[in-house]
C-alpha cells in the first residue's frame, strides 16, 4: 500500500515538473537555436582553411609595361667599364664584352712604341689593332665586337693601362656640330637627323695620316670619311638613317671636323 501511494506521489512530482519547463518554453516553439562553433571563428574579411587563417585573395591586376624606349635618353644600362693595366710586353687578363660599341681609352707612359692588339680568348685570333704609335701615348678608339671573351696583347717599354667601355646611349648634342682634338681619339656619341649629312675634315698636322670613320650605336662602320696623308682637309657629303653615331680618327696632330645637315 505505502509502495503505490509513494510511487503515484512520484509520478504527480515528475507530470508538474515537465509543465512547468513547457510553460517556460512556451514562446520558443519552433525556434532555431545557433549550433555552437568548433574551433577559432573566422574574422571579418578571413576564410578559415583548417588550421590557419587565409585572408582574401588582395593580388592587384597585372601592371602594362612600357617596352616602347624611343623617348628614354638612356634606355639600356651600360656594362661598367674593364681597367686594364701592367708593365713591359704582356698579356692582360681576359675579359668579357657584350656585341655592341667598344671604346679603347689607352695610356701607354714610356718613351718608345705602344702597340696593342685584341684577341679573341678562345681561338687566339688577333681582332683588331687598337693601338700602334710612339709613347708616350693617350689615346682613344671605337670598335664593334660580338659577345665573347677577350684579351690585349701589349708591346711597350714601361707602364700602360686600358680603361674599355661599352658606350649604349640613345641621345647625344644633334647638328650643327664641331669637335677639334688631337692624335688618336673617338668623339661621340652625337645625333644626325637623317638624310644628307655634311663633314668638313681638316688635318692640319705636317706628317702621318688622317683617317675618320663614321660608326653607328651598334659599333657598325657606316662610311669612311677620310683617309688621306696629313695635311689634309676634304669635305665629304653621306646619306645616314636618324640615329645615334660616333667618329673614330686616326691621325697625327691637330684636327678639326665641322658636321652640318645638309
Amino acid at each position: 500500500m505505502h509502495v503505490v501511494l509513494a510511487y503515484r506521489v512520484g509520478l504527480l512530482l515528475l507530470t508538474a515538473t515537465i509543465a512547468a519547463c513547457n510553460s517556460g518554453d512556451s514562446n520558443r516553439v519552433g525556434e532555431q537555436r545557433p549550433l555552437a562553433t568548433v574551433g577559432p571563428t573566422p574574422r571579418p574579411g578571413y576564410e578559415y582553411g583548417g588550421d590557419f587563417y587565409t585572408p582574401p585573395s588582395t593580388a592587384s591586376a597585372p601592371v602594362a609595361v612600357n617596352d616602347d624606349f624611343s623617348d628614354t635618353p638612356n634606355p639600356i644600362q651600360a656594362p661598367p667599364p674593364i681597367t686594364l693595366s701592367g708593365t713591359g710586353q704582356s698579356a692582360s687578363t681576359k675579359f668579357e664584352l657584350s656585341t655592341g660599341l667598344v671604346q679603347y681609352k689607352t695610356t701607354c707612359r714610356a718613351e718608345g712604341t705602344c702597340s696593342i692588339w685584341v684577341l679573341s680568348a678562345a681561338s687566339g685570333e688577333r681582332i683588331e689593332l687598337i693601338a700602334n704609335d710612339f709613347s708616350p701615348l693617350v689615346a682613344s678608339t671605337i670598335r664593334g665586337h660580338e659577345s665573347g671573351a677577350y684579351l690585349l696583347d701589349v708591346d711597350t717599354d714601361g707602364a700602360w693601362e686600358v680603361v674599355i667601355e661599352q658606350p649604349r646611349d640613345r641621345a647625344g648634342p644633334s647638328v650643327p656640330l664641331r669637335f677639334e682634338d688631337t692624335d688618336q681619339r673617338s668623339k661621340g656619341p652625337f645625333e644626325l637627323p637623317g638624310g644628307l649629312v655634311t663633314f668638313k675634315i681638316n688635318c692640319v698636322g705636317t706628317e702621318g695620316t688622317c683617317s675618320v670613320w663614321l660608326y653607328d650605336a651598334s659599333g657598325d662602320r657606316v662610311e669612311l670619311l677620310a683617309n688621306d696623308l696629313a695635311p689634309h682637309s676634304a669635305t665629304k657629303p653621306t646619306g645616314v638613317t636618324p640615329g645615334i653615331y660616333w667618329l673614330d680618327i686616326d691621325a697625327d696632330g691637330k684636327w678639326t671636323i665641322d658636321v652640318t645637315d645638309g
